[in-house]
């Protein structure tokens, strides 16, 4: 049988101004796939943001957000693309899994799943890291015509995809065969037919069969109702088996051939947990013998579905339970009815912030369908906060909820000043900022932010009367305190200076509660004497604190010790 002549051009969904590509600087691999896919999808140049991380399978969430999650925050702030972007695409060489705690309200995630929150996150909105979270855009119970394309006017989340395989080349690969006209083919389901166990994966698999027959290609399923091996010579468009939890696959190679646009999934966890390579003669299993295993787990890997050559692939970098399983039943409908590659694996994934990641270029489609226009994937830019305008909306929404007492103007300029600053505007900032203090001149949340933005850009003069604004109204505000002291001292205003330093350390020794003491100005509080002490020595009793500081001069620059009691409030 052939198909060809029923499948058009290959579509790519959305655009490539809809891509942005994550690249490990660290690691060359990465910078290579990167490389190659920008090129083939003519990705913008804008849309290429560069992180610095480990190369490690696993990163700890800390060093998460500090080394990937907030790096590409930034990047898509800085440019503006929150709304415009609408898939990450992550390369080899970024790490898989984010540590923590394991079961179903464990905090252990893969990056994938936990950057699609990224827009949710930017937007001010609280975002737990414990369980599993809803996916929005999981189409349920719902029928695939009920389906829509993917963008920010419904959806506050980016789909995440990666390119990755065992070796650079076979990732290379995956970008190259998304390119190519889809040649037709097969949708394999491979029910186990147990004696025992769950049997929702096989109903999924039938209720699959049933759903793609409905849309017209019955001739096209091959669902395999024995405890066999599904096999066929024709060309595989889709698969769907139960991995290492059927015996019949506890072998590495599927013995068939996937057509280019093929789209896999297996129903188990652990097969996404490692793109290293096992060694000659490793085949997955169910053994309990951890000798036996792979990279802390028998089961098999989603990098030999990319050597056999699928497409696109999903996979769990941990034991995902069944609610964590890709639903064959909506992935395969919603990949024929002309959804990408990203939106059928999403549509089928129940939630995110968890196991699962899904491996190809998210552009690649099965049928052309028209893109959505400009106009329909995100609004005008909102001319106030100077935000996109669907991302402003969600973005004031949060601010709201967190500055409840602040007027609409004051919230409006204050996401204003945070757009500026993060653009690198700081005089823009600093003008939003006053404002928004003028409105509100008794905030000291408002003035010390202000105060600090002056600082920073060594308006000294501007910085001390902020901070002087803020102790007039909080006499005992440790932030204005340490800081008032600094730029005194720096010009030699030693007994204004050590003033403010006293007053900073006494506040200090007084918390209740551990404050962690920096490069603060108030080191000097005993040891004003000399503005060339070369060690200066704090010590509270009641924090039982004890700090050194050897061969400190003043060109040591003063930041602000942050103490979240007195922080502004923006989310």
């Amino acid at each position: 049988m052939c198909w060809t002549a029923i499948w058009p051009a290959p579509a790519a969904g959305q655009s490539a101004d809809n891509v942005a590509v994550v690249v490990n600087d660290n690691s060359a691999e990465s910078q290579r796939i990167a490389e190659h896919y920008v090129r083939a999808r003519g990705i913008p140049a804008s849309n290429v943001l560069r992180i610095q991380t480990v190369t490690t399978d696993s990163i700890d969430r800390d060093a998460y957000v500090r080394t990937i999650e907030q790096p590409v925050g930034a990047a898509i702030r800085r440019a503006g693309l929150e709304d415009r972007l609408l898939y990450l695409v992550l390369t080899k060489g970024i790490p898989l899994r984010i540590l923590g705690s394991e079961g179903l309200q464990g905090t252990a995630a893969s990056v994938d799943s936990g950057l699609t929150l990224l827009y949710r996150r930017l937007t001010g909105q609280p975002v737990a890291t414990a369980a599993h979270i809803a996916n929005p855009y999981f189409l349920d119970k719902r029928e695939v015509t009920e389906a829509r394309r993917f963008s920010h006017r419904e959806h506050d989340i980016y789909l995440v995809t990666r390119l990755d395989a065992f070796t650079v080349d076979e990732a290379l690969s995956l970008v190259d065969r998304a390119q190519q006209p889809p040649a037709g083919g097969l949708i394999v389901f491979d029910q186990r037919v147990a004696a025992s166990g769950p049997r929702s994966g096989d109903e999924w698999m039938e209720r699959a069969a049933e759903r793609i027959a409905q849309q017209g290609h019955q001739d096209r399923v091959l669902l395999e109702r024995t405890p066999m091996r599904a096999v066929t010579k024709e060309p595989v468009l889709g698969w769907y088996a139960w991995g290492a939890a059927d015996p019949e696959y506890r072998s590495r190679r599927r013995d068939v051939s996937f057509a280019a646009g093929a789209i896999a999934a297996n129903l188990t966890s652990f097969d996404a947990r490692t793109f290293r390579e096992p060694p000659a003669g490793w085949e997955p299993s169910r053994s309990a013998n951890k000798a036996e295993w792979f990279e802390g787990a028998g089961d098999a890997l989603v990098a030999d579905l990319v050597r056999d050559g699928v497409t696109g692939v999903a996979g769990q970098v941990g034991e995902a339970y069944l609610l964590g399983a890709v639903r064959p039943d909506i992935l395969f409908p919603a990949y024929l009815a002309g959804f990408n590659l990203a939106e059928a694996f999403y549509l089928a994934t129940p939630v995110l912030s968890w196991q699962q990641i899904v491996v190809g270029d998210p552009l690649a489609a099965p049928v052309d369908r028209p893109r959505l226009t400009d106009q329909e994937l995100e609004g005008a830019v909102d001319p106030a906060t100077l935000l996109p305008g669907l991302f402003a909306r969600r973005r004031l929404a949060a601010a709201r909820e967190t500055n409840r007492e602040q007027p609409e103007d004051v919230l409006v300029a204050l996401v204003q000043a945070e757009t500026l600053v993060v653009r690198g505007d700081s005089a823009g900032a600093r003008a939003a900022l006053a404002k928004a203090v003028e409105m509100t001149p008794a905030s000291t949340a408002l003035l010390l932010r202000l105060a600090q933005l002056e600082d920073a850009a060594d308006a000294s003069d501007a910085a001390i009367a902020r901070y002087r604004q803020v102790l007039e109204l909080d006499p005992t505000n440790i932030v204005a305190l340490n800081n008032a002291s600094y730029r005194p001292l720096r010009r030699a205003g030693l007994r204004v200076g050590c003033q403010w330093a006293n007053r900073s350390a006494n506040r200090w020794c007084r918390s209740s509660r551990p404050i962690a003491i920096s490069t603060g100005s108030s080191r000097f509080a005993r040891s004003c004497r000399s503005p060339h002490r070369r060690a200066t020595v704090i010590a509270c009793r009641r924090l039982r604190f004890f700090h050194t500081s050897e061969n400190f001069t003043f060109s040591s620059r003063l930041v602000a010790v942050q103490d979240e009691t007195n922080a502004p409030k923006l989310p």
